[in-house]
């Protein structure tokens, strides 16, 4: 609770920065390079205030497995994730003290090889805790920090993933008054 407290009061200071410092630009232009400035400056406030928008986000599923999404809403699968560790040279995600088991990995690396699913990149999140021991918090910690895509923004039940929310924006119905008849276009008094 004291991080975000703290995380909330540096992006309200920030805020505050981009205000002053707007201001003082703002003060020296003409009036269309403010109207631009200003245009801009709001942008970037709406960014700020809007919340996490990088790093990666993190949803339990229901089934016990995870979705996770890049901040464009691009899903990134736990096959993904465990491939491009292994990879790299990272195998410590699994549920034991040090995090490595080699002959898990071993497992898991034989049924990609032989194509069981279409591989691992198509297989179901909870596929790798359930069977084969795989701590998903840790796999998403360490590809975050190896892919440098940090925060793992962690989400509750009733948050939404990136695509839920562009989704939404894209299939939210018109309101009642979208819908009127205007007198625009002709056909509109034939059937209004």
């Amino acid at each position: 609770m004291r991080i975000k407290k703290s995380r909330a009061s540096s992006i309200k200071k920030l805020a505050v920065a981009v205000r002053e410092e707007k201001n003082r630009i703002v003060e020296g232009s003409n009036s269309h390079n403010a109207a631009l400035l200003r245009k801009k400056f709001r942008e970037i406030l709406a960014e700020n205030e809007a919340g996490p928008s990088r790093g990666l986000f993190a949803k339990q599923s229901a089934y016990g497995g995870m979705f996770v999404e890049d901040a464009s809403g691009e899903p990134v699968s736990m096959g993904e994730m465990l491939l491009h560790l292994v990879n790299a040279g990272d195998t410590a995600f699994f549920d034991t003290p040090d995090g490595t088991d080699s002959e898990n990995l071993e497992k898991i690396l034989s049924r990609h090889n032989d194509g069981v699913q279409g591989g691992v990149e198509r297989w179901d999140a909870d596929v790798f805790n359930s069977y084969y021991g795989v701590n998903l918090v840790k796999l998403i910690n360490r590809y975050a920090y190896n892919k440098e895509m940090r925060p793992v923004n962690w989400l509750g039940e009733d948050d939404e993933l990136p695509s839920d929310k562009a989704w939404r924006e894209q299939n939210t119905p018109l309101s009642p008054t979208d819908d009127i008849d205007d007198g625009e276009y002709e056909f509109e008094s034939e059937y209004s």
